[in-house]
Protein backbone atom coordinates (compact mmCIF):
# COMPACT_ATOMS: atom_id res chain seq x y z
CA UNK A 1 0.00 0.00 0.00
CA UNK A 2 1.16 3.49 -0.77
CA UNK A 3 1.58 5.83 1.74
CA UNK A 4 0.61 9.11 0.90
CA UNK A 5 3.91 12.13 0.76
CA UNK A 6 2.92 15.70 2.63
CA UNK A 7 3.46 18.28 -0.27
CA UNK A 8 6.34 20.32 0.63
CA UNK A 9 4.84 23.48 0.29
CA UNK A 10 2.08 22.62 1.90
CA UNK A 11 4.10 21.26 5.07
CA UNK A 12 5.70 24.42 5.20
CA UNK A 13 2.99 26.62 4.93
CA UNK A 14 1.12 25.04 8.08
CA UNK A 15 4.60 25.17 10.49
CA UNK A 16 4.74 28.99 9.34
CA UNK A 17 0.86 29.35 10.86
CA UNK A 18 0.56 30.49 14.18
CA UNK A 19 -1.43 28.22 16.49
CA UNK A 20 -5.43 27.86 15.76
CA UNK A 21 -7.90 30.38 17.47
CA UNK A 22 -11.08 30.96 17.11
CA UNK A 23 -13.66 29.11 15.25
CA UNK A 24 -13.04 27.29 11.87
CA UNK A 25 -13.81 29.06 8.88
CA UNK A 26 -14.00 27.06 5.02
CA UNK A 27 -10.75 27.83 3.14
CA UNK A 28 -9.28 26.91 0.46
CA UNK A 29 -5.45 26.73 -0.60
CA UNK A 30 -3.86 25.89 -3.85
CA UNK A 31 -1.72 23.15 -4.30
CA UNK A 32 0.86 24.15 -7.09
CA UNK A 33 2.69 20.67 -6.93
CA UNK A 34 -0.40 19.11 -7.56
CA UNK A 35 -2.27 22.25 -9.91
CA UNK A 36 -5.18 21.59 -7.23
CA UNK A 37 -7.44 24.08 -5.29
CA UNK A 38 -8.38 21.95 -1.54
CA UNK A 39 -11.62 23.34 -0.26
CA UNK A 40 -12.13 22.60 3.21
CA UNK A 41 -15.21 23.13 4.42
CA UNK A 42 -15.15 21.51 8.43
CA UNK A 43 -12.16 20.71 10.59
CA UNK A 44 -11.90 17.29 10.82
CA UNK A 45 -9.71 14.67 9.55
CA UNK A 46 -10.32 12.67 6.41
CA UNK A 47 -9.68 10.09 3.57
CA UNK A 48 -9.25 11.28 -0.03
CA UNK A 49 -11.41 9.57 -2.52
CA UNK A 50 -11.03 10.26 -6.43
CA UNK A 51 -14.22 10.84 -7.93
CA UNK A 52 -13.12 11.23 -11.45
CA UNK A 53 -9.77 12.54 -13.22
CA UNK A 54 -10.81 16.27 -12.23
CA UNK A 55 -12.22 15.81 -8.92
CA UNK A 56 -11.47 14.42 -5.05
CA UNK A 57 -13.46 14.67 -2.26
CA UNK A 58 -12.90 14.06 1.12
CA UNK A 59 -14.61 12.23 3.84
CA UNK A 60 -15.36 12.67 7.75
CA UNK A 61 -12.65 9.76 9.06
CA UNK A 62 -15.45 9.55 11.59
CA UNK A 63 -18.25 9.27 8.84
CA UNK A 64 -17.53 8.54 5.74
CA UNK A 65 -20.74 9.50 4.53
CA UNK A 66 -19.88 13.77 5.13
CA UNK A 67 -17.86 15.38 2.76
CA UNK A 68 -15.92 18.02 4.32
CA UNK A 69 -13.74 19.34 1.77
CA UNK A 70 -12.58 18.46 -1.87
CA UNK A 71 -9.96 19.23 -4.42
CA UNK A 72 -10.68 20.24 -8.01
CA UNK A 73 -7.29 19.74 -10.00
CA UNK A 74 -6.53 21.67 -12.96
CA UNK A 75 -6.52 25.05 -12.14
CA UNK A 76 -3.95 26.21 -14.25
CA UNK A 77 -5.11 24.32 -17.28
CA UNK A 78 -8.38 26.43 -16.88
CA UNK A 79 -6.20 29.58 -16.39
CA UNK A 80 -4.06 28.67 -19.18
CA UNK A 81 -6.66 27.73 -21.75
CA UNK A 82 -8.46 30.94 -20.90
CA UNK A 83 -11.93 28.84 -19.90
CA UNK A 84 -11.90 29.70 -16.30
CA UNK A 85 -11.09 33.22 -16.97
CA UNK A 86 -14.33 34.49 -14.81
CA UNK A 87 -13.28 32.10 -12.05
CA UNK A 88 -9.94 32.92 -12.13
CA UNK A 89 -10.23 36.57 -12.53
CA UNK A 90 -13.21 36.49 -9.66
CA UNK A 91 -10.31 34.39 -7.30
CA UNK A 92 -7.82 36.49 -7.82
CA UNK A 93 -9.73 39.70 -7.46
CA UNK A 94 -11.75 39.09 -4.39
CA UNK A 95 -9.41 35.84 -2.69
CA UNK A 96 -11.15 36.07 0.65
CA UNK A 97 -15.04 34.71 -1.88
CA UNK A 98 -13.72 32.23 -3.72
CA UNK A 99 -16.87 29.87 -5.08
CA UNK A 100 -16.48 26.30 -5.45
CA UNK A 101 -19.65 26.03 -7.50
CA UNK A 102 -18.10 28.11 -10.38
CA UNK A 103 -14.70 25.95 -10.37
CA UNK A 104 -16.95 22.69 -9.95
CA UNK A 105 -19.37 23.54 -12.77
CA UNK A 106 -15.95 24.51 -15.37
CA UNK A 107 -14.30 21.41 -14.26
CA UNK A 108 -16.74 18.96 -14.90
CA UNK A 109 -16.80 19.80 -18.44
CA UNK A 110 -13.29 18.83 -18.45
CA UNK A 111 -13.72 14.98 -16.84
CA UNK A 112 -14.42 12.49 -19.22
CA UNK A 113 -17.90 12.61 -18.81
CA UNK A 114 -19.81 15.51 -17.53
CA UNK A 115 -21.42 14.84 -14.15
CA UNK A 116 -25.31 15.69 -15.69
CA UNK A 117 -27.70 13.85 -16.04
CA UNK A 118 -28.85 15.76 -19.08
CA UNK A 119 -25.36 15.38 -20.66
CA UNK A 120 -24.84 12.90 -23.62
CA UNK A 121 -22.85 10.49 -22.08
CA UNK A 122 -23.85 11.18 -18.22
CA UNK A 123 -21.47 10.35 -15.43
CA UNK A 124 -22.03 7.04 -13.51
CA UNK A 125 -24.85 7.60 -10.59
CA UNK A 126 -21.73 7.48 -7.27
CA UNK A 127 -20.25 10.87 -9.94
CA UNK A 128 -22.94 12.23 -10.28
CA UNK A 129 -24.38 12.05 -6.64
CA UNK A 130 -20.54 13.74 -5.32
CA UNK A 131 -21.01 16.74 -7.12
CA UNK A 132 -24.72 17.20 -6.85
CA UNK A 133 -24.10 16.96 -3.13
CA UNK A 134 -20.69 19.03 -3.00
CA UNK A 135 -22.77 21.57 -5.00
CA UNK A 136 -25.53 21.77 -2.39
CA UNK A 137 -22.89 21.76 0.65
CA UNK A 138 -21.28 25.08 -1.21
CA UNK A 139 -24.54 26.67 -2.35
CA UNK A 140 -23.54 29.00 0.23
CA UNK A 141 -20.60 29.41 0.88
CA UNK A 142 -17.39 31.36 0.09
CA UNK A 143 -13.90 30.21 0.75
CA UNK A 144 -10.91 32.14 1.88
CA UNK A 145 -7.71 31.08 -0.42
CA UNK A 146 -4.81 31.20 1.76
CA UNK A 147 -1.42 32.67 0.05
CA UNK A 148 -3.22 34.61 -2.74
CA UNK A 149 -0.16 35.97 -3.95
CA UNK A 150 1.17 32.71 -4.64
CA UNK A 151 -2.00 31.77 -6.75
CA UNK A 152 -1.80 35.24 -8.76
CA UNK A 153 1.73 34.88 -9.56
CA UNK A 154 1.49 31.17 -10.57
CA UNK A 155 -1.92 32.30 -12.86
CA UNK A 156 0.06 35.06 -14.42
CA UNK A 157 3.00 32.94 -14.71
CA UNK A 158 1.02 29.87 -16.14
CA UNK A 159 -0.54 32.93 -18.83
CA UNK A 160 2.24 34.19 -20.63
CA UNK A 161 3.91 30.30 -20.73
CA UNK A 162 0.65 28.38 -22.27
CA UNK A 163 1.32 26.64 -25.20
Amino acid sequence: MNTPRPVPEFEAYLKSLPEATGEFRPWVFFNEHGDALEFYFENEDFVGERIDKVLSVFRSVKDSSRIVGCAVKGAMDLACRGIGGAAVKATMEDPSKVRLDVWLLLSAGRAEHYWSSEAATPAPPPVQDAYARLLHLCENLRFNLDDADRFKNRVEHASTGCP
